[in-house]
């Protein structure tokens, strides 16, 4: 009897499971994804913190940032920033391999982070990271600025010893759900906070950042994929389906639905395909008329009408053309000089 309830409550878990995984897994009206392994960054992400060149590296393994612990990072630490911006609900998850993070002093932390700041009505930001604090605790960190609770930043912490992780953060209607998986796959995201009031406000950048909680420590980390939904579900209705609108963000040009970077890129391929498209006209064209050159039959010229004579003195048969009837010629062999006979007098003097 004990067994069989079990049984029905593991099963009806693995159904809700199932369902969340289900839903986790619907696509947004707007999808945008980047597999940082051997892939070059696009347009539409730019790295922002002014790190030294040195500080970067693109490769197959993904793009890692290693910062010194001699060089203090700016509020916000070395990202990749997103050239636009969100609007209605949106899922984004950033998967990360924290290599090294030394134990700071003091701060907020060193590690990694996925941030996004909102506009208007208020400039607020919020975040989810995975950090080293003081004492060498290992931990998720949320927080939301500058909400105040008691007097703070609201925020706070739960317990974390993976190093390869994905971080998510998810708002639904005005709420905003903070989450974390272990490893690059699978469904199995765990939500450590959902703040309510949020709110729905467009959001003007998503950040995927290494950080130092600006305190002298080495950290190193790589990026291996970015993967943003937004504008609500396909299936949704209302104002949570509005559409993506890029914000303008250091001269990404406002507009609706792609960014002015892609707009470009596409009008740029459409050219190529078009001037591709003339040249192999034009090849096709040489072809054609070189063949038909071919089947043309060049037309033969005209036969030259010889007459031949003996010479007078030596007797050596002479040959030159008709058309020199009537003049002199000289022997080859005797070097006398004969006037060139009519046809009729030769055909004569034969007989």
């Amino acid at each position: 009897m004990y067994s069989s309830k079990l049984t029905i409550v593991i099963l009806l878990l693995g159904a809700a499971a199932g369902k969340v995984s289900a839903q986790d897994n619907q696509k947004y009206a707007h999808e945008f994804r980047h597999n940082f392994r051997g892939n070059e960054l696009p347009a539409e992400i730019e790295v922002v913190g002014k790190p030294l060149p040195e500080f970067l590296k693109e490769d197959k393994d993904g793009f890692r940032i290693t910062l010194p612990n001699d060089w203090i990072h700016e509020f916000g630490g070395v990202s990749c920033r997103t050239k636009f911006g969100l609007k209605g609900d949106f899922q984004i998850t950033g998967t990360y391999d924290i290599l090294h993070a030394d134990v700071p002093q003091k701060g907020f932390g060193v590690g990694a982070s996925l941030y996004i700041n909102q506009g208007e009505p208020e400039n607020m930001s919020a975040s989810i990271a995975r950090v080293v604090r003081g004492g060498g605790n290992q931990v998720l960190v949320w927080d939301r600025v500058p909400q105040k609770v008691q007097g703070k930043n609201a925020g706070g912490v739960q317990k974390c010893v993976n190093t390869l992780l994905r971080l998510r953060l998810k708002r639904v209607g005005k709420a905003l759900h903070y989450l974390w998986a272990p490893g690059v796959e699978g469904d199995d995201f765990q939500e450590i906070k959902v703040q309510e009031e949020f709110g729905d406000a467009d959001i003007t950048a998503v950040r995927m950042s290494v950080i130092t909680g600006r305190e002298p420590c080495n950290v190193d980390v790589r990026f291996l994929d970015f993967h943003i939904g937004s504008g609500g579900l396909k299936e949704a209705k209302g104002p949570n389906a509005a559409p993506f609108v890029p914000q303008a963000i250091e001269g990404n040009v406002p507009g609706h639905g792609v960014p002015a970077a892609r707009s470009w890129l596409f009008v740029a391929s459409v050219i190529g395909l078009g001037i591709l498209m003339l040249a192999a006209a034009g090849v096709a064209a040489t072809i054609f008329m070189l063949r038909r050159k071919k089947s043309v039959p060049t037309p033969a010229a005209p036969q030259v009408e010889m007459i031949s004579f003996h010479c007078l003195a030596c007797g050596k048969m002479l040959k030159t053309k008709s058309s020199a009837v009537g003049k002199k010629i000289k022997c080859a062999k005797c070097g006398n000089v004969s006037l060139v006979p009519a046809r009729d007098a030769i055909e004569a003097t034969d007989a």
